[in-house]
């Protein structure tokens, strides 16, 4: 067995260890609350200072470790919402979390609003279309057609119709499910795509979404009686950011968010993705790897509420109030990656804007060979686009700011239809994770298989990106390694294929100079015994007759490449 297949076993082992411990702890911390929560009111600071105590232990391996401050708004729920539809033979009650549930920064309402209601398009973004609701409630369809690619692009969000419909007079807002599915509406209302403006008013009057089921009730001008109790407010909170150094003046942010919604304890969302980046953090600190790139690990505060954790963070990049001092490159973001009924879902970079797409290609390559190697079925999903919906994630900003992505999850509140489940196990027509957003989301609902699978691909894919010079402005098909003059170093690596499995690639000319050919699609290199000693290594790449693959192995490291080799030799 390789050096890299001892370590592989050894830290796989450790590192799963760890992330029961993390996720243990995290549970504890939401048991504190009544509902068990670690949200942004309650749970969110106790979670943090536990993070940073488990970070403190190898604080000499970081550069810093820092919290970020920031202002966000919040959104409390104070329960006892009601829903009635009503016509001149009908009343109907609905049942709250079933049928209905308001939108989080729903306005709030001590009178019923009672009306009659009047339909309004997705994109109603003009205030000219708003003349009529004086005195009625609106009804408006959600961006679920939207986010499907089955509908027309909506110009304007939902903030903006609701501020609309509020100015005009409008007395509440019915939000439709405009998808022909079980889910009810999951966006927020709230103006949350380059984070949060003290400038821009809360909502004061209720939002509640329904079922596609009521579609055609609440937009046939039906009386609707509609009650929210909550409340919208501003607190300071902050992220909490460890930087480990790297030799080049460029940094890959590996993400996770710190906090749950309220009424859950968050286990899954995002217990697990937090105990995976804490457990390679931790892991990355204590042998005190040689990284090239500098690597920021982050934990979100307040994404639950409208990612203005990591908006914030963004906002602030190439500021004098920013805590990074170098150019960000790439995000990497993990959330909820051990869903019960899970897939493991690969953020598929062809969905981006092309502005990002094209670099954001070597994240969802990354991924793809891990779990090909591992021989683990997989599927590409989109990433969400709209930072208003509920089960988007980090990565938005990140888009925002042409910042290249990736990411996995194991799913949320989608529904697993019959391929999935021949792919993945599991059961169809029921959501991935059943408890998303759920009181239920505790310890009981991590997958462990689930939990292996996805930390291992990503413990894989944060050492590549980071570690072999992930070059995102030049980078094709698949990483390269830096060559300077038919040379390059590498450093160590954990968790890559033993040298017998690594696949031949045919390097492609590019260049003549120097006598020299710059690969431009090359496979990992393995971890050998220099490199894990920290002693640096060279890497001469040069035209050969072929080898057999029986040459290499740790000992004498020669990577065949088809009719080339690559050999790595010790630097005195």
């Amino acid at each position: 067995m390789s050096i890299t297949s001892l370590l592989l076993n050894k830290l796989t082992v450790w590192k799963f260890i760890q992330l029961n411990e993390h996720l243990e702890n995290f549970f504890a911390i939401s048991n504190k609350s009544d509902p068990p929560s670690r949200s942004t009111l309650i749970g969110l600071n106790e979670s943090a200072n536990y993070v940073e105590a488990q970070l403190l232990d190898f604080k000499e391996g970081f550069r810093t470790i820092v919290r970020q401050p920031f202002t966000t708004p919040i959104w409390r729920d104070f329960g006892e919402h009601t829903m009635i539809i009503m016509d001149i033979d009908m009343k109907l009650s609905l049942k709250l979390g079933v049928d209905f549930y308001p939108l989080r920064f729903s306005g709030s309402n001590r009178v019923p609003a009672i009306a009659g209601t009047i339909s309004l398009p997705a994109n109603a973004c003009s205030p000219d279309q708003y003349q009529k609701v004086q005195g009625r409630i609106v009804a408006m369809p959600d961006m679920s057609l939207n986010s499907s690619d089955q509908g027309t692009p909506v110009r304007c969000s939902l903030y903006a119709r609701v501020l609309l419909a509020e100015l005009a007079g409008a007395l509440g807002v019915v939000v439709v499910r405009a998808l022909d599915d079980n889910n009810l509406p999951n966006e927020w209302v709230s103006d949350t795509n380059t984070g949060f403006d003290p400038d821009e008013p809360f909502i004061s009057i209720p939002v509640i979404g329904v079922l596609y089921t009521f579609a055609s009730l609440v937009e046939a001008n039906v009386t609707v009686n509609m009650t929210v109790h909550a409340n919208s407010s501003i607190v300071d909170r902050f992220n909490l950011l460890a930087v480990y150094p790297g030799r080049l003046p460029y940094a890959i942010v590996i993400g996770s968010h710190l906090d749950s919604v309220p009424q859950s304890p968050g286990i899954n969302d995002n217990g697990s993705g937090c105990a995976v980046i804490l457990a390679m953090a931790r892991q990355l600190a204590q042998f005190k790897l040689n990284a090239k790139l500098t690597v920021i690990f982050a934990f979100w505060g307040a994404s639950e509420e409208g990612h203005f954790g990591s908006k914030y963070f963004v906002k602030m990049l190439n500021t004098t109030e920013s805590p990074v001092d170098i150019p960000v490159i790439a995000y990497v973001n993990f959330d909820t990656i051990a869903s019960p009924n899970f897939g493991r879902f690969v953020l598929n970079a062809m969905s981006l804007p092309s502005s990002v797409r094209h670099e954001s290609k070597v994240f969802t390559n990354l991924f793809n060979q891990y779990f090909e190697f591992k021989l683990q079925s997989h599927a590409l999903i989109p990433f969400s686009l709209s930072s208003s919906v509920e089960d988007s994630s980090d990565y938005f900003p990140f888009i925002f700011a042409g910042i290249p992505v990736g990411g996995i999850t194991a799913g949320s509140s989608g529904i697993k239809n019959s391929t999935e489940r021949v792919m993945f196990g599991g059961l169809s027509g029921v959501p991935y994770d059943p408890c998303f957003h759920q009181p239920c989301d505790s310890l009981q609902n991590v997958d462990k298989t689930a939990l292996r699978d996805m930390s291992q691909a990503a413990a894989y894919v944060t050492w590549q990106s980071y570690d072999e010079t992930l070059n995102v402005q030049e980078a094709t098909t698949d990483p390269c390694l830096d060559f300077l003059d038919g040379r390059m170093e590498i450093s160590s690596t954990l968790w890559l294929p033993s040298p017998a499995n690594i696949k031949p690639y045919r390097a492609e000319d590019s260049s003549e100079k120097n006598n020299t050919t710059k690969p431009t699609q090359i496979f990992h290199a393995a971890l050998y015994k220099q490199a894990y000693d920290r002693k640096p290594i060279r890497v001469k790449y040069t035209k050969a007759t072929r080898m057999d693959a029986n040459q290499s192995n740790a000992l004498n490291p020669i990577f065949i490449f088809n009719d080339d080799k690559l050999v790595v030799e010790p630097i005195s």
